[in-house]
């Protein structure tokens, strides 16, 4: 006899409402306790992600995973000898389910344990049976909370615990990493494995700086310079297209490396100033600042440093940005939206409110007349975002937005 210890991300909370699994996580032990196979992957649900802001999950890192369809076949030959134990497994079992009959596998059961359940007659004085709460009770080591394989590390140390059984020595499995009699041509991949390439990322920037002239004329068209940036970095992504555009751009001024890399970081201040108009930083803000910096290629700039100094400078803001042509343009909005205003989300209905307000037409669906899509992560594969992509409208993240706009957000 086996137990797996699963746990799952989703784009939601109901299948039924096309919600979908994004993460799913894979211990498996034998009768006595010890593990002898692991399994995790992201999955490409192949619609929106949902609330990045719960499960720590993007768009962007779901572009090269593999879908359900694409895993299914080892997801039932890991479990199908063993009892599932999870956390609330009632919720991770209809999610597993329904995958597995969208991948062709009807009526499949699985035996389970639920922990939740486990910890309402046994902890019964306890005011909340969260994995997180229960894991503070028992001193359970709980890091990066919502990733499938950590909530699958804590079930499994808390079903330990509420047995009173020994465990083993968890570390020395992930060391091993064993994944016995899975397929080697098998398409998966972890948030590691996406950070790691991540790491790897190179700006588009690098391919234009190399291609312009070491000594520099007279050039006066910064402002158009950052107008052009402004509208490629809408949607936080440079195309071939849009480096070609900036190349051009700069050959024609005679543009050198140095003055691109000093607009570039010009472009970043001037962002920073804009989100200083209410003299704090979001960690949303934050991350936006950081993707802009990298895409930009200023990595090597410190963040902080680059704060402080905008703020001792009083850094001089270039109207470069979009802030008063958007009037009269249509906008839609598409998929979970992350930013708060006041500690509050930003809801649809209120995105739609604010757009209205400054003066936009809110359309509900994509159509070749629409102006904007507006969206937390425009790797989305939302209907709307596909349809978007196919029609040529343009692509715009929250963040930018509603900087456009001048809303403050968090």
């Amino acid at each position: 006899m086996f137990y797996s210890f699963l746990d799952l991300e989703t784009t939601g909370f109901s299948p039924r409402l096309n919600d979908r699994i994004i993460e799913i996580g894979i211990l498996k032990t034998d009768e006595t306790g010890n593990l002898v196979e692991s399994f995790e992957s992201l999955i490409n649900p192949n619609r929106d992600v949902g609330a990045t802001f719960i499960h720590g999950i993007s768009a962007e890192m779901l572009c090269d995973a593999p879908s359900f369809d694409e895993i299914a076949s080892a997801v039932i030959r890991i479990l199908k000898d063993s009892i599932i134990v999870a956390h609330n497994a009632s919720f991770d079992l209809k999610f597993l389910k329904h995958e597995l009959t969208n991948a062709g596998y009807d009526n499949i059961d699985f035996p389970f344990l639920c922990t939740l359940e486990i910890a309402r007659k046994k902890l019964s004085f306890l005011p909340s049976k969260k994995l997180e709460c229960l894991c503070d009770y028992y001193d359970i080591q709980y890091e990066n909370k919502h990733s499938a394989m950590a909530d699958c590390k804590a079930t499994y140390e808390l079903y330990i615990k509420l047995h009173k059984k020994k465990k083993i020595n968890i570390k020395s499995f992930e060391i091993l990493n064993i994944q016995k009699n899975i397929d080697s041509t098998l398409r998966t991949i972890t948030r590691n494995k996406y950070q790691k390439i991540a790491k790897q990322y190179i700006s588009p920037f690098a391919k234009i700086i190399k291609k312009l002239p070491e000594i520099e004329s007279n050039f006066d068209g910064e402002k158009e310079y950052l107008s052009i940036l402004d509208y490629i970095l809408l949607d936080r992504i440079v195309t071939d297209k849009e480096l070609e555009t900036i190349l051009t751009f700069a050959k024609d001024f005679n543009i050198t490396k140095d003055t691109v890399l000093r607009l570039n970081k010009n472009y970043l201040k001037i962002m920073i100033r804009v989100y200083l108009e209410d003299n704090y930083i979001s960690e949303n803000e934050r991350k936006d600042i950081d993707k802009v910096k990298k895409l930009l290629l200023l990595e090597h700039i410190d963040t902080n440093e680059l704060i402080n100094d905008v703020i001792s400078e009083n850094y001089h803001i270039i109207n470069c940005c979009q802030k008063n042509n958007y009037e009269g343009k249509s906008v839609c909005f598409t998929g979970q939206l992350n930013s708060k205003i006041n500690r509050t989300p930003i809801s649809r209905k209120k995105a739609q409110e604010i757009a209205f307000s400054k003066g936009l037409i809110v359309k509900q669906s994509v159509s070749k007349s629409l102006d904007y899509l507006v969206m937390s992560d425009v790797h989305s594969n939302s209907g709307k975002a596909k349809k978007a992509r196919n029609i040529g409208i343009t692509l715009i993240t929250e963040n930018a937005f509603w900087r456009m706009l001048g809303v403050q957000i968090e």
